[in-house]
């Protein structure tokens, strides 16, 4: 598990996928965004779910931003993303995530 509650993982496939997961709350303003990711690596998805505590109604309810990659190639590279509000770019947050993709 990263900071922040982010967590990676794989599988096995011949063409295997990675997942990375980071608490979010999209009510504060704040969001997760892609700076840059390796060559090794496609984006196939961004998703956001809430939190299994946030009941119908509710509002202000965090929950979990996921990416879903396909490994494409090998390779070694940086996942860099930000959180934080637009509107309040000296106080983003910034998270590098070091991957390494063995042939």
């Amino acid at each position: 598990m990263f900071a922040n509650g982010s967590k990676a993982s794989g599988n096995d496939e011949a063409r295997p996928n990675v997942y990375i997961k980071f608490t979010a709350n999209p009510s504060t303003g704040a969001s997760w965004a892609l700076r840059s990711m390796p060559n090794s690596l496609m984006l196939l998805s961004v998703d956001y779910h809430n939190s299994t505590q946030c009941k119908k109604g509710m509002i202000g309810c965090g929950g979990l931003r996921s990416y879903t990659f396909e490994v494409v190639a090998a390779g070694v590279g940086e996942l860099k993303l930000n959180y934080g509000r637009s509107w309040e770019k000296d106080s983003w947050e910034s998270k590098n995530i070091a991957i390494s993709v063995q042939p």
